[in-house]
């Protein structure tokens, strides 16, 4: 008879019912690791390894990754800054040199390209993440490559060169080691190749040996040698220069223009030689 008892054995047992996630269950749907975009991914590899082809194809890894996501503000930030990347790396950061500047036909045709572009997405950054001191550097380096298209002369005596020296003077205040003082060194470049009445030595060397004393890196030993240089004070700025060919870089945005700088210590130094320093 067990044919008969077993149909009436299974009916008494309750259906098996799933059980509710609850809190546990919402809680482990939130903590759930976001996915990883893969173009984004490859970016930040080729940023670390740092070449200009590195730099360059990060940037179209990033801008095909934005078009998917154009509204992440960070995405906005990383290729803003791979932009500033590309265009310090093809001009040499638009630096100081004891002779010459570096405003040349060329370079301006790499500001004029990316510089817009970087500008537009480092402003989002900016505006998305008030506090983030990345995002603040991304955008004052992206104004400044995006002006130096006028020139010197021009961008320093019209309503850029105003913006560009609040840019500095909030970097100095807000975050004044950030990137081995990045805000005195831009504001002391300021006041050393500014046109009269703008140009003011004081105030040049005030804030580059500031950076200095931020840290001796190759960048800021670089720039005391040129600021010395221009003014004549050839026995100052050989020590600088030499410190200069042996420091190293304090960040990746120097290591983007370091063998520049490197080369352009050691003709500075020949320069000094001769000039019996």
């Amino acid at each position: 008879m067990s044919w008969l008892i077993l149909p009436l054995l299974l009916s008494t047992v309750p259906p098996i019912v799933k059980p509710s996630r609850g809190r546990l269950g919402a809680f482990l749907d939130r903590a759930k690791v976001p996915t990883v975009d893969p173009d984004r991914a490859k970016a930040s590899v080729l940023l670390q390894r740092r070449s200009l082809a590195d730099c360059e194809a990060a940037v179209e890894l990033l801008e095909r990754a934005l078009r998917r996501t154009p509204d992440d503000s960070s995405l906005c930030l990383e290729c803003a800054s791979a932009l500033n990347a590309v265009m310090r790396q093809r001009s040499n950061s638009n630096t100081l040199h004891i002779t010459r500047m570096l405003d040349t036909a060329e370079n301006k045709r790499v500001w004029a390209l990316h510089g817009p572009r970087a500008l537009a997405l480092a402003k989002k950054a900016k505006a998305a993440r008030p506090s983030d001191p990345d995002a603040l550097l991304a955008y004052c380096d992206a104004f400044f490559f995006a002006n130096s298209v006028k020139g010197v002369l021009a961008a320093a005596t019209t309503g850029s060169g105003l913006r560009f020296r609040a840019n500095s003077k909030e970097l100095i205040r807000r975050f004044p080691s950030l990137d081995g003082g990045i805000g005195h060194c831009y504001l002391g470049a300021f006041y050393l190749m500014a046109p009269w009445p703008l140009k003011n030595e004081k105030l040049a060397k005030t804030h580059l040996h500031a950076a200095h004393r931020v840290v001796p890196s190759r960048r800021n030993c670089y720039y005391l040698g040129v600021l010395h240089y221009r003014l004549g004070e050839f026995r100052a700025a050989a020590p600088y220069f030499r410190a200069a060919t042996t420091a190293p870089c304090n960040s990746p945005s120097e290591r983007d223009f370091g063998d520049f700088m490197h080369a352009s210590s050691v003709e500075a130094l020949r320069a000094c030689e001769a000039k019996g320093q």
